[in-house]
């Protein structure tokens, strides 16, 4: 049950951000990937998410190269949707004021 359940919040988050029209990459997995694609957006939006109560590194170099940098979520089998949809809103918010959506 908490494997199917960690999935479902996976594949749940990763289709809110889609739907947002946010770029995500990976499958099928907890981590999930947001792509930024610049280095300054990638560390803005991290610490913007902090400022939220959400702990999401931004993977830059050189970890990754230049121009596929990314925000890594990771998602645990007791998360409720509730909290889901509230990264959702926050990462909307995020993204409208960084002008990624």
């Amino acid at each position: 049950d908490l494997r199917s359940n960690l999935l479902e919040n996976s594949e749940y988050l990763r289709t809110g951000l889609k739907k947002l029209g946010f770029t995500v990459l990976g499958h099928e997995t907890s981590i999930v990937p947001l792509f930024v694609g610049s280095e300054e957006k990638a560390i803005k939006f991290s610490a913007s998410l902090y400022e939220y109560g959400v702990l999401a590194p931004c993977i830059r170099r050189p970890a990754v190269e230049p121009g596929r940098e990314r925000i890594r979520f990771s998602l645990m089998a007791t998360h409720k949707r509730e909290h889901v949809d509230t990264l959702l809103g926050i990462c909307e918010k995020i993204g409208k004021s960084l002008n990624m959506i």
